[in-house]
């Protein structure tokens, strides 16, 4: 659902819920039950709300059922994390716009007003109007979704692991994600660092350690500064592998870490080698490794 308080998006998201069986989640009402307030104002309890909305929809979605999220989404990234999300999951995804107007959500709103029940205030409808007018809103559609194909340990192949780069080996010290002019100030993860090494200094079989294949959401513009990073924290690899730049899916969207590491895994890590593990944190991409029957450790808690 998109659109103003007032606009009627509830009103049009329970009938959706009743018509399809769906079930509606609601942010409003997580608030009431969360903090006995619809809107507290405070960040901290808008980020439990936040929890606990992504908890519900993750968890529903995983076992089936259908999602109806009840919110004013008037920010395109709020929406594009739900994109993603049915993407992973291989739900269908659909913003249903409820285009109602500023002044007639702000008479509405007022009307709650007098009536006793919640309502918001026309000041903060009318900001939101200024800052998100509907005309502007940008068509937020289905990523393209896909089936990972299970893989099958091939006896004679030689052994590896796979390991992520941000969040798991490396941290970023202030940077943004996307500045990769300063992945050289990223400080190292020690017990990944330890792990790593020791996994590829071990000799006890006949083959040998198993090789190390660092496979990265980062763009491979960042390729020589990656790998120099690498070097510097003595930290083996025997392969990187990093995200193409400007890697995009048939409508144009960037496609999320979970695909690209799925394609870099079919080209250079199918058949060729049989992995004994992958350590990974984000979430998207944890759940990728496991759908494909691989043992996955994931490092730290990672839903975003």
């Amino acid at each position: 659902m998109r659109g103003y308080p007032g606009s009627g998006k509830s009103t049009k998201a329970k009938e959706i819920a009743a018509a399809t069986g769906a079930v509606r989640v609601c942010r409003d009402d997580l608030r009431k039950m969360l903090h006995d307030n619809h809107y507290t104002g405070k960040t901290e309890c808008e980020e439990q709300v936040t929890t606990a909305e992504r908890a519900q929809v993750h968890a529903l979605l995983k076992s089936g059922t259908s999602v109806v999220v009840d919110a004013t989404h008037l920010e395109p990234r709020w929406l594009r994390k739900w994109q993603k999300m049915a993407a992973q999951y291989g739900a269908e995804f659909e913003v249903i716009d409820v285009d109602t107007g500023q002044l007639k959500c702000a008479a509405i709103d007022l009307l709650r007003k007098a009536r006793g029940e919640r309502y918001v205030g026309s000041d903060v409808i009318e900001r939101m109007a200024k800052r998100y007018p509907i005309k502007n809103w940008p068509k937020v559609t289905q990523l393209e979704t896909f089936t990972p194909e299970p893989v099958e340990w091939i006896d004679g192949l030689p052994e590896a692991i796979i390991v992520d780069i941000d969040g798991t080996v490396a941290h970023m010290a202030g940077r943004s994600p996307y500045d990769y002019t300063q992945v050289h100030t990223d400080t190292v993860d020690e017990h990944v660092r330890w792990l790593v090494n020791t996994i590829a200094g071990a000799d006890n079989t006949p083959e040998g350690p198993p090789h190390v294949l660092f496979v990265s959401g980062r763009d491979d513009e960042c390729r020589e500064a990656t790998d120099k990073w690498l070097v510097d924290n003595r930290i083996y690899r025997d392969e990187l592998h990093m995200r193409p730049t400007g890697a995009k899916d048939a409508n144009g969207n960037k496609l999320p870490d979970y695909r690209v590491k799925y394609d870099l895994f079919n080209q250079y890590i199918r058949g060729k080698y049989n992995v004994r593990f992958v350590l990974d944190d984000r979430d998207q991409v944890v759940n990728l490794w496991r759908a494909l029957g691989l043992k996955c450790l994931q490092v730290q808690p990672g839903d975003f």
